[in-house]
């Protein structure tokens, strides 16, 4: 559904010089439209259209993407398989701040909500061991957690 959708808003663009749909039209139109809005989310609006404008530009790279590997743009995440996405959640030396909220901001596009916390949950599991490593790995992924149920406190209270 999310495809067919975000293919709509890439033909758009594709005939925004007969449409006049230029890509900001486009994210401020469809991102409060497309992008719900919880009692707890804290995301402006203009973060809501830039989703929106990146879906629609960059639908081929997105939608077609094959790969076990993340494809970067311009130092952000264009294309990667959820493994991947889990792993750079985990990734300490990632300076990316934003990433985290974003995955959880747009992760209902690519795997539901329950998914996404069982995965979660498992590979806090599979950290078993009392290595330096592995505690830091259950520490930052703890914190992420925090983070969501911090921003999408709705969302998760529904599950």
């Amino acid at each position: 559904m999310l495809g067919k959708i975000v293919q709509l808003l890439n033909s758009l663009l594709s005939s925004s010089e007969k449409n006049g749909m230029t890509l900001g039209k486009i994210g401020s139109t469809f991102g409060p439209l497309l992008l719900r809005k919880s009692s707890t989310d804290t995301s402006p609006t203009d973060a809501k259209s830039e989703i929106i404008q990146t879906l629609a530009q960059e639908f081929y790279r997105i939608f077609h993407f094959q790969g076990d590997d993340i494809r970067y743009k311009e130092n952000l995440v264009e294309t990667a398989s959820l493994d991947k996405l889990l792993e750079k959640l985990l990734d300490e030396f990632s300076t990316d701040l934003t990433f985290p909220e974003l995955l959880f901001f747009s992760h209902e596009y690519y795997v539901p909500t329950d998914q996404l916390l069982q995965r979660l949950f498992k590979m806090y599991k599979s950290m078993k061991s009392s290595s330096s490593w592995d505690v830091r790995l259950r520490l930052r992924l703890l914190n992420v957690l925090k983070l969501w149920t911090d921003k999408q406190q709705g969302e998760l209270e529904t599950l």
